[in-house]
This record gives C-alpha cells, sequence and structure tokens, in this order.
C-alpha cells in the first residue's frame, strides 16, 4: 500500500498551496537527493493560519463550556 502525503501548507483544516504558489526543494542530507517539493509559505499564509488557529480556539472552549 503506498500513502500519499501532501506537500501543501494546512490551513484552517485543508491542505491549501502557498497563497504566492512558490514551492522548495527538500534535500535528502545523506545523498544530496531531492526528496519531494513543499509549498513556502508566505506572511500571508502564517496571518491565516493563525487566525483560523484562534477561531478553532474559540469553538473548543465554548465545547468546554457546555460540558
Amino acid at each position: 500500500m503506498e500513502l500519499t502525503i501532501p506537500y501543501q501548507l494546512f490551513i484552517d483544516n485543508e491542505f491549501v498551496d502557498a497563497s504566492n504558489g512558490v514551492t522548495f526543494k527538500t534535500i535528502n542530507p545523506a545523498n544530496e537527493e531531492v526528496i519531494c517539493e513543499v509549498a513556502k509559505g508566505t506572511p500571508d499564509d502564517v496571518n491565516r493560519a493563525v487566525e483560523a488557529a484562534k477561531v478553532g480556539t474559540l469553538i473548543c472552549n465554548d465545547y468546554i463550556r457546555i460540558m
């Protein structure tokens, strides 16, 4: 069985490309071969992720209060 792993950013419970579409190569230090290309997040991506996390925290806190 082969698993596929997304090489995108995980923001707001979904995998998304970087807002500017830029990726970078991940290099294996043992043999210097390219392992894969992953999304290179921008400050805007970070801000989106932080805002999504804040909302998630508020939802979680509301859920805990009603339990």
